[in-house]
């Protein structure tokens, strides 16, 4: 938003032109002064070209409202129905990165073949912003950016609240890396274990989408799928305000990762089953139809054999007759499909 805006309103531009929206807007925090006037400025310059159609305004800074459904509701004052989505509603959330990336792939012809990146730390002599082509071992920007192993506690991929602790600085840069922290030892320690939920309800305060994080921890510690899901495990957006507040240092996150995973998972295996079901009756229907047309057939050419019997016709003659009309058929097919 800084460096680029005008992309940013060219591709926002773009997209406003496929979606035909009655409003579009672009939500800033007002922590961000210098992109909020680097985009006003654009605007500004842009207005004869994309026309005063965007309209760019400064919400409060409080986490985590640059979550789309929280961000839909600041701006527009609508809820996202739960398990639903912008659409539901007749809004679309896109982000500045995408708007970019669209001008560019449209206006430039550029495939996304690049994330800005930001490391940031005690741990780097040099934090900065890096434009990294996707698949770019973490290990190289960390050497760009001056990393001391002996001051780095760890490394997490993505922000203190969602991001997650990476095992090796060998992964590569992917489409959503937008953050690599090299913290020191003092800026960001290590969780301590968890202790016994004391039902305090912080958790549920602290929740941005309404939900009973300790009941769906309870739920996900027990495997019990059904009631996750009527407690809306997939609404939570996985910020991590409940873990941040919670005194027992429960990884309350965690466990809605992982109850997610499996649920995800229970879904994808019983939709396979069910599909199988279906090929399986399928394929019996199938066998019975089958059975049932060779039995008529049979039936057919008993009454047939029955009815010359009757009429006094040679039995002999009439195998030799069926016998050259059998070969006859097969002929004429494998003629046909020499032709073909």
């Amino acid at each position: 938003m800084r460096e680029r805006p005008e992309e940013v309103l060219a591709g926002a531009a773009i997209v406003q032109w496929l979606l035909q929206p009655e409003e579009t807007v672009l939500g800033i925090e007002d922590n961000k002064p210098a992109a909020i006037a680097a985009l006003r400025e654009a605007s500004a310059s842009l207005e004869e070209a994309i026309g005063d159609a965007i309209d760019i305004a400064v919400i409060p800074t409080q986490y985590p409202s640059g979550g789309e459904k929280q961000l839909i509701e600041i701006l527009t004052g609508r809820q996202v129905p739960s398990g639903g989505l912008p659409a539901d509603i007749g809004a679309a959330c896109i982000n500045v990165g995408t708007c970019a990336a669209a001008f560019r792939a449209l206006c430039r012809g550029e495939p996304l073949i690049s994330r800005i990146t930001t490391l940031t730390g005690g741990a780097l002599a040099q934090p900065r912003n890096f434009e990294a082509l996707i698949g770019t071992p973490v290990r190289c920007l960390l050497e760009e950016a001056g990393f001391d192993p002996a001051r780095g506690a760890r490394l997490v991929m993505g922000g203190p609240m969602m991001g997650f602790t990476l095992d090796t600085a060998d992964v590569p840069v992917v489409k959503i890396t937008n953050c690599i922290l090299a913290p020191a030892l003092g800026e960001l320690p290590a969780p301590r274990p968890a202790q016994p939920c004391i039902r305090c309800g912080l958790c549920a305060d602290a929740c941005p989408a309404s939900l009973l994080p300790q009941q769906l921890y309870w739920f996900a510690e027990g495997r019990e799928y059904e009631k996750l899901e009527r407690h809306n495990l997939f609404d939570c957006i996985e910020c991590g305000a409940c873990s941040w507040v919670c005194p027992s240092d429960i990884p309350l996150v965690q466990y809605y990762r992982a109850a997610k995973a499996e649920v995800s998972q229970l879904r994808r295996d019983q939709a396979k089953a069910e599909q199988s079901k279906a090929r399986f009756e399928a394929r019996q229907e199938r066998v019975e139809r089958e059975a049932a047309e060779r039995e008529a057939q049979r039936a057919a050419r008993r009454r047939a054999a029955a009815e010359r019997a009757k009429a006094g016709a040679d039995p002999v003659q009439a195998a030799i007759e069926r016998a050259q009309a059998k070969q006859a058929a097969l002929a004429e097919a494998a003629n046909e499909v020499d032709s073909r």
